[in-house]
């Protein structure tokens, strides 16, 4: 018997293909979102309560996460447990999960947990499949990405090798404003039920358009398979989109990406990380220097949310930088020449943690612009 091809001329886009991964938490069976665009596991603050979960009251750093534009929310906390998959015969195991105010899907599990637990490669059978035919539900299409791409799946789009995110938790695939310019395609408005997308934490953005443009995967087919025919694809444009194109969860599991196209991945350096890290630490310094009473007693939730705001375009400013020099070393033809690249900008990204994690730097007063770290300090010296 042949194997089915990956799919044919047109695309099947009247439905929307549903995933997810049951889970035993605190002794109840919940339903999970697997979700390779988010690093880590997730999972919202009404969740945890309703399991029963919370942290141990002692303050943690908040996590970063970057959403599907590029925008970044930060995280009120982490929670531990333990998990089992039903109907396995295993030993509850640690997990653990940052929290979001909001979040729809409730839980989300990451790439880190997919991997570990090779639940898209090797026990498939784990995930519960089934499909919604779109404009059903009140919501708009969803994008649950909340890392930047530190994988990316091999294609072609247009006959051209492309650089994929590969997110099953988009339900749709997406493309830059930059890529959807440059593709030689013809760009239209977007019908009725595609003209928002729903990001993780549950805010509504618009598309600005789609594309439908020739895909193809990037590993040849196995031998008993069909030579596969370039078949059309739709890709909505997303301004603000950390990748040039967002290969969403019906195109990734139609292509069997996670088994049949595991070569095709590719680990990208994970540099934009320290990012994060820095971020943190930097927050850190400033407020181990608030002593007063108030500081120590203030919550972030409590200041104004002007600093949240600074420090987040900051961040994503920074991010996108990073991702824009790798994208352009990629293309660097030699090798001595890409390492050189690579160098320079690494030592850039140096300067920059340098100058973020030391307060009074003129980096770090020109954030601070607006007054916030101004009149916290002020409400120090009181």
């Amino acid at each position: 018997m042949r194997r089915p091809l990956y799919g044919g001329t047109e695309e099947e886009d009247s439905q929307q293909l549903h995933i997810e991964l049951p889970l035993m938490l605190t002794g109840h069976r919940v339903m999970t979102t697997p979700d390779t665009g988010s690093d880590r596991n997730v999972m919202s603050e009404n969740k945890a309560k309703e399991l029963g979960l919370s942290t141990d009251g002692r303050y943690s750093p908040q996590e970063l996460f970057t959403l599907a534009n590029g925008r970044v929310i930060h995280s009120k906390g982490k929670v531990a447990t333990h998990f089992a998959f039903p109907f396995e015969e295993m030993p509850p195991l640690p997990i653990e999960f940052h929290l979001l105010e909001s979040l729809n899907p409730s839980i989300v599990v990451g790439k880190a947990f997919l991997d570990a637990t090779e639940t898209l490669t090797t026990y498939l059978d784990r995930l519960v499949r089934t499909r919604q035919t779109f404009g059903v539900t009140p919501f708009p299409p969803r994008i649950l990405h909340l890392s930047p791409p530190r994988r990316i799946l091999w294609c072609f789009i247009n006959s051209t090798a492309v650089r994929a995110n590969a997110d099953t938790g988009a339900e749709m695939n997406l493309a830059s404003p930059e890529f959807a310019a440059c593709s030689g395609s013809r760009i239209e408005p977007a019908d009725r039920q595609h003209q928002f997308v729903q990001l993780a934490d549950g805010s509504i953005t618009p598309i600005s358009g789609f594309f439908r443009a020739r895909f193809n995967p990037f590993q040849k087919p196995l031998p008993e398979s069909l030579r596969p025919r370039a078949h059309m694809k739709t890709f909505y444009i997303l301004k603000g989109l950390t990748s040039d194109v967002l290969l969403g969860r019906h195109l990734l599991f139609e292509i069997h990406a996670f088994v049949e196209q595991a070569n095709a991945f590719l680990d990208i350096d994970c540099q934009d990380l320290s990012v994060h890290l820095n971020l943190i630490a930097w927050l850190n310094r400033w407020r181990s220097r608030s002593n007063s009473e108030s500081a120590k007693h203030a919550s972030f939730q409590e200041i104004d949310s002007t600093f949240w705001h600074k420090v987040d375009v900051d961040d994503a400013r920074e991010q996108r930088m990073r991702q824009q020099a790798e994208a352009n070393a990629s293309h660097i033809m030699t090798e001595a020449d890409r390492t050189a690249a690579r160098a320079a900008e690494s030592q850039r990204q140096d300067r920059y943690s340098q100058r973020r994690q030391k307060p009074g730097s003129p980096d770090h007063n020109e954030i601070w612009a607006s007054g916030t770290l101004a009149h916290a300090e002020s409400s120090t010296a009181d």
